[in-house]
């Protein structure tokens, strides 16, 4: 198995790591690759998908999608 591209979710607690593999989906009806995810702990996916898959993610961070709660 081949780790083919990864994405880390960061902001708002742990980081959520996606991976994608070469395998075919455990789904018969899709015909995407396999996804596998896992969390880390808040900052520190970027730096275990590479230590560890040496590949480097797309890094999204969910805090910047947010708009601030304003009082009305």
């Amino acid at each position: 198995m081949n780790i083919t591209r990864a994405t880390v979710l960061t902001g708002f607690g742990a980081d959520q790591v996606y991976l994608w593999t070469d395998l075919p989906s455990a789904l018969t009806a899709y015909s995407e690759s396999l996804s596998l995810s896992f969390k880390a702990t808040a900052g520190t996916g970027q730096t275990y998908v590479r230590n560890h898959f040496n590949i480097n993610p797309i890094i999204i961070d969910r805090s910047s999608k947010r708009q601030p709660f304003k009082e009305e």
